[in-house]
């Protein structure tokens, strides 16, 4: 792909991603620090202060995306071409978004999910291949919730 298609997808996700963020007065988006292999941080806001943080890695395609089984195909496709260090971990959870240039449909996948708050024991679990699902102001409240969630167990653990 062309140098003006990368930064045409790239931006685009990136608007994409945006609108949904700032849908929300709960958040507050900033650019990740280039080195991180993230692109964007987003702080949660709950009782009226910063509860929690998780990072956003942004991907991009020009075709269109029937449905979630097919974005998942995508993003593992895309993964596999990424030169990343595959050993890079994050201290918070992190998800995935793809979105479609055609109809910018997006989808989201974990890559550091936030698990283990019904246990009690507020763990981070790293995914090796993506589980894409739609990702829309619906399950952004999902997400939002599930970090939330997550932060007030890590809190109460350590």
């Amino acid at each position: 792909m062309s140098k003006v298609a990368d930064s045409f997808i790239e931006q685009r996700s990136k608007i994409l991603a945006m609108v949904q963020f700032t849908s929300r007065p709960d958040l507050h988006v900033s650019d990740s620090p280039e080195d991180s292999g993230l692109d964007l941080l987003v702080q949660t806001v709950f009782a009226l202060d910063y509860l929690g943080l998780f990072g956003v890695a942004l991907k991009g395609t020009i075709q269109s995306i029937r449905d979630a089984k097919e974005a998942t195909q995508i993003l593992g496709t895309m993964d596999r071409e990424k030169s990343s260090d595959p050993s890079l971990r994050y201290p918070f959870p992190v998800v995935v978004l793809l979105f479609s240039m055609q109809d910018d449909s997006g989808y989201y996948a974990w890559l550091v999910e936030p698990v283990g708050v019904r246990e009690g024991e507020p763990k981070l679990k790293l995914h090796g291949s993506p589980n894409c699902e739609p990702f829309n102001r619906t399950s952004l409240t999902y997400l939002i919730a599930r970090v939330n969630d997550w932060y007030l167990k890590y809190f109460k653990y350590i």
